[in-house]
């Protein structure tokens, strides 16, 4: 970790033009090169500037802070790690190609990112992403509704989990790609 040369301290306003001129909303995707995180660019200050620019998220293979306080502002974290201090972390490059958690993203990239994880979309399929998850959500239905009747009351049988199965099944959109 060292700190920054003359030429990377001018990238950091560059880079948050990108951000600034990126459809929104954006999640950026830090690539951090250390073999082991061991400073995070990501912490109350970052967050907020980037939240000011229209960003919703950061995808790091590197580590984050200020958890208390970025939970508070709603931006999402997916990181490595959670670390204690920021240390010399600088931009040696940006709006380029990165690999981040076994993935490989590109600038412009649909990704779809929650508690669960990180996964890249094709953009060839965007256009049809809503409907094809409303025709999912509209094929689990049954399941969902006649299996939650049963919370309060007694236990379902095994003749009502065959139907609402295959009623799901029915419904369950045909995807091609």
């Amino acid at each position: 970790m060292n700190s920054p040369k003359k030429n990377q301290k001018n990238l950091d306003l560059q880079y948050y033009e990108i951000v600034r001129n990126t459809f929104k909303p954006t999640i950026t995707v830090v690539e951090d090169i250390d073999s082991t995180p061991i400073g995070s660019y990501w912490g109350e200050i970052k967050v907020s500037i980037h939240k000011a620019l229209g960003c919703i998220a950061t995808i790091t293979n590197g580590g984050v802070r200020d958890l208390a306080e970025v939970e508070k502002m709603g931006f999402g974290y997916y990181a490595s790690c959670v670390l204690v201090s920021h240390g010399y972390v600088h931009i040696i490059d940006y709006n380029c190609q990165v690999k981040v958690g076994g993935l490989l993203i590109k600038p412009g990239d649909l990704i779809c990112a929650d508690m669960h994880g990180v996964i890249l979309i094709p953009l060839s399929i965007a256009s049809k992403l809503a409907q094809i998850c409303q025709k999912i959500q509209y094929s689990e239905k049954p399941v969902l509704e006649k299996c939650r009747s049963y919370f309060t009351q007694g236990t379902i049988s095994i003749n009502e989990i065959k139907k609402v199965l295959d009623e799901m099944k029915k419904r369950k959109p045909k995807i091609v790609k």
